[in-house]
């Protein structure tokens, strides 16, 4: 990033698809508005180093081979939906059936088109406003919705911003996550350490992945993390948590930088997968309901995190990301 001063803002390119670049003195995104809005890069520098903090693609083509493995995916509706289907209030909503045994998984904006609607400068901070296009997936799952993504950079950190208008007649049960890919540099992993503020452990099925409800209390490696943090040792989770709410992760460098990844209320998960730290992988993902959660009884799915879109509303939820 050496060279002719850069814009703000520059509309640019990604491996000749359109993409949009935000830029201050220490930070630079690139979104791609054709690949789920997707922050596909996302750098952290000063004078004398560089951090990457997203894991970026090297092409179009790596991105949409494994999509979930880079960027910040956003996932909408999240994860696991037993049968891609289920009822509310008289409304069936359906998803595809693209998992094992006929299920939904990751929802319908991750790779989904959007479109800029604005691009706003302000003192100290630079946006980019996108929205969903509309395609025959998204409105055969629920009409009369419209979704945003706002992404801003300020002088100390990013701000990504998920906006969700309900113009219907009905409610729409719902949960959203972040599948957000954290770059590692697997020669180095011991060097790194890593604070989840975690409370209890999801148990879940170990052949299907459904949570069975019940909470298992942390095993000495994850009470560390939620402690004071811990080294990026153990590369074999792949588990759901519950979270202890207004605490940001942590993500500590080995060169004395932290990433702080913080998330509104609304979240009362994270899930945390280290099965790829040797390709430089670091998955910390904030959910807000407990996975599969809508295959079970109606009375428990508020306490589960599960929201509701009611007709004629607008919800909007927010994280941010600093280096410090």
């Amino acid at each position: 990033m050496q060279g002719r001063k850069s814009m703000p803002v520059e509309v640019t390119s990604f491996n000749q698809l359109p993409a949009i670049q935000l830029q201050n003195n220490h930070y630079q995104a690139l979104i791609v508005p054709q690949v789920g809005a997707n922050i596909v890069r996302f750098l952290w520098r000063d004078q004398t180093q560089e951090i990457a903090i997203f894991r970026e693609p090297s092409s179009v083509d790596a991105l949409l081979k494994a999509p979930f493995e880079y960027g910040s995916p956003l996932l909408f509706p999240a994860n696991r939906i037993q049968q891609a289907q289920f009822l509310y209030d008289g409304h069936t909503f359906y998803l595809p059936q693209n998992h094992t045994n006929g299920d939904h998984i990751h929802g319908l904006l991750y790779d989904a088109s959007w479109s800029v609607e604005n691009i706003q400068k302000t003192v100290g901070m630079v946006s980019v406003l996108l929205n969903a296009v509309q395609d025959e997936r998204i409105s055969n799952f629920a009409t009369g919705f419209h979704f945003k993504r706002v992404v801003s950079l300020l002088d100390v950190g990013l701000k990504d911003e998920f906006i969700i208008t309900n113009d219907s007649e009905y409610t729409l049960p719902f949960g959203i996550a972040y599948h957000t890919a954290l770059a590692v540099e697997p020669s180095l992993l011991s060097s790194y350490k890593l604070y989840l503020p975690i409370l209890h452990r999801v148990e879940d099925d170990v052949i299907t992945r459904y949570p069975t409800g019940k909470l298992l209390s942390l095993n000495p490696y994850e009470c560390a993390l939620a402690d004071k943090g811990v080294g990026l040792i153990n590369s074999n989770i792949d588990y759901l948590y519950t979270a202890r709410q207004n605490n940001p992760a942590v993500l500590y460098y080995p060169n004395g930088k932290k990433l702080s990844y913080y998330v509104c209320s609304k979240y009362w998960y994270w899930i945390l997968n280290t099965q790829k730290l040797k390709k430089g992988l670091l998955t910390v993902e904030p959910q807000s309901w407990r996975s599969n959660i809508l295959s079970e009884h109606k009375g428990i799915w508020a306490q589960n995190g599960v929201l509701f879109s009611r007709p004629h509303t607008t919800m909007s939820f927010q994280s941010f990301f600093s280096i410090n």
